[in-house]
């Protein structure tokens, strides 16, 4: 009898035993399975990842203006007419992704006007995106021409009005296989026919600002 008790006690020790083990793996499976099949995508404008692929901005570098690595940011100040800032901007790509835009961004408090009189003189107007280039090969798009605020320098010169600048879309990857891929974007500051004084030394002055940020979607 002594030994029936024993065996009995042992099966139902084993069988809570058993109970126990599948009802820990079924929490585990339901918690943290998610994770393993998570297909949403998360970008911070730097990095997007999804399902296992990876693209990052892995290196932005400047001639004639200031590079800010920690935000992916280039500061336009201290320009005369006619100097070009050259930035080149790498991609890195560790996985195929169908599509993949670079875009040069405007975060709200990019601009701030130097203000005469009773107008408001942007240095964004008069910096036109002169040149692109994707590996080395020049691209025609839409945005080479313009001004980063917008189609002309004249339209927005001396102006009344507050002036919010906007993204601008430099080039979209209708596919994008493994590898790196070197950006290059040539800023041009306008040599206007007018008299742009009123921005001479821009920037090194507190609370002149003009930057924009790369990102990536």
């Amino acid at each position: 009898m002594q030994n029936k008790a024993l065996i009995s006690a042992l099966i139902k020790t084993i069988s809570l035993f058993l109970i126990l083990l599948a009802l820990i793996f079924g929490y585990l499976a339901s918690s943290f399975g998610w994770f393993a099949k998570n297909d949403d995508v998360n970008a911070d404008g730097n990095t997007i990842m999804a399902d296992g692929v990876k693209v990052e901005i892995t290196q932005v570098d400047s001639v004639g203006g200031v590079v800010n690595n920690e935000n992916l940011s280039i500061n336009f100040s201290g320009l005369f007419p006619g100097d070009t800032v050259s930035s080149i901007v790498e991609i890195t790509c560790y996985r195929e992704v169908e599509s993949l835009s670079i875009i040069l961004s405007a975060p709200q408090g990019c601009e701030t006007p130097v203000i005469s009189g009773e107008k408001k003189y942007y240095f964004g107007s008069q910096i036109l995106l002169s040149s692109v280039s994707l590996n080395g090969n020049v691209l025609n798009i839409n945005a080479v021409g313009k001004s980063l605020l917008s189609n002309t320098p004249e339209s927005d010169w001396g102006t009344t009005e507050n002036k919010i600048p906007t993204d601008i879309e430099i080039y979209t990857f209708s596919s994008l296989n493994i590898g790196t891929y070197t950006i290059k974007l040539d800023f041009t500051f306008y040599n206007a026919s007018y008299s742009q004084n009123v921005l001479k030394n821009f920037g090194l002055q507190d609370g002149q600002i003009c930057y924009r940020l790369f990102q990536i979607k």
